[in-house]
């Protein structure tokens, strides 16, 4: 089980805007001798965090992404400024994992989201497609993220993890999509299946991690970045 250390209100400045960073604390080992609960002292004055606390955050920015929108068509600028900068905190969080592999593309997307933000907020962006272009980049790199996540727990033997992160990195996969145009539609698509069978493979046991890292999460991380060069076109 792994913890990792946070500023005491970095989960509650998750919600409100403000910058945050966690490093990890301890070994699974030294945590499974001291059972420890989620949240303990740690020195500095922070928190030591379960990561398994932050699971429930995994959708989160999509569902800020999908408010920012409603709010900005009934003209409330304000409240969907906010959503727009909880979704980038969030983002931000991902990127301070101490094994992220992708941090640069997170905080690229956060500090795209927290410029969005200060559109919306000052009347710059007049209608909700405006907003799609960047959301769409943001949840491809969480999928790519997450897509990352879930390589190294199958490579570290954990298949169940994986497929929590696998999972995940399809469904921004799919989010992104929604938001995109025709063109991504039709490439993201059956990028969506690809990642659904390689699921179901590993779900069913593949006769190594090596193969079904190589031959699927390799090639399908691929996909994940040509995509995402196609919205920033």
């Amino acid at each position: 089980m792994r913890y990792f250390a946070f500023g005491a209100l970095a989960l509650l400045g998750a919600c409100l805007m403000a910058p945050l960073s966690f490093a990890q604390s301890g070994s699974p080992a030294e945590a499974s001798k001291s059972n420890p609960p989620a949240a303990k002292a740690a020195p500095s004055g922070k928190l030591s965090v379960d990561e398994d606390v932050l699971l429930p955050l995994v959708g989160i920015p999509e569902k800020d992404f999908r408010e920012a929108r409603r709010q900005l068509k009934v003209g409330n600028k304000k409240a969907a400024a906010a959503d727009i900068r909880a979704a980038a905190s969030l983002i931000r969080l991902e990127a301070a994992r101490p094994d992220a592999e992708d941090k640069d593309s997170l905080l690229s997307s956060a500090a795209d989201l927290d410029k969005l933000a200060q559109s919306v907020e000052k009347g710059d962006v007049k209608s909700p497609s405006e907003l799609n272009q960047t959301f769409a980049k943001a949840d491809l790199a969480l999928a790519s993220h997450y897509h990352m996540m879930a390589k190294d727990e199958l490579l570290r033997g954990n298949k169940s993890k994986a497929l929590v992160w696998l999972t995940a990195a399809t469904d921004y996969i799919k989010d992104s999509v929604s938001w995109s145009s025709r063109e991504l539609k039709e490439g993201g698509a059956p990028l969506v299946k690809k990642m659904q069978d390689l699921g179901n493979k590993i779900a069913a046991g593949a006769k190594s991690a090596t193969e079904a890292t190589e031959r699927g999460f390799d090639a399908l991380g691929q996909e994940i970045k040509n995509l995402a060069a196609k919205v920033s076109q």
